[in-house]
């Protein structure tokens, strides 16, 4: 039985779905703001010859309908062999170690 003094709770679906998944939440907002600071880490730790691939790192929301994505990357075509290395170069890792530098280890 319920009383005067019960606390009763309706959660509207569609309210709630826009706050954690709407591309203009809450969530959104932070997810896009720790993006925004990988990348910002990662053009510092990005090593730099003619500044192409420094100024090529950009950050944002990824459209996906089940869960919010945050991506940061770079399009220059060399970046996966800085970030990664090859057999005749070592590895000149700036992505993800920015990563790890913001949100932590795994």
């Amino acid at each position: 039985m319920y009383d005067s003094s019960d606390v009763r709770v309706v959660i509207d679906e569609r309210k709630l779905k826009k706050v954690l998944k709407g591309e203009r939440g809450p969530v959104a907002a932070q997810v896009l703001k720790q993006c925004l600071r990988i990348e910002t880490r990662a053009k510092i730790m990005c090593p730099v010859d003619t500044g192409r691939l420094r100024a090529s790192i950009t950050s944002g929301l990824v459209d996906d309908k089940d869960a919010i994505v945050g991506v940061v990357g770079t399009n220059v075509k060399y970046a996966p062999y800085l970030e990664l290395g090859t057999i005749r170069m070592s590895a000149r890792p700036f992505l993800v170690p920015a990563a790890y530098a913001i949100l932590g280890r795994p």
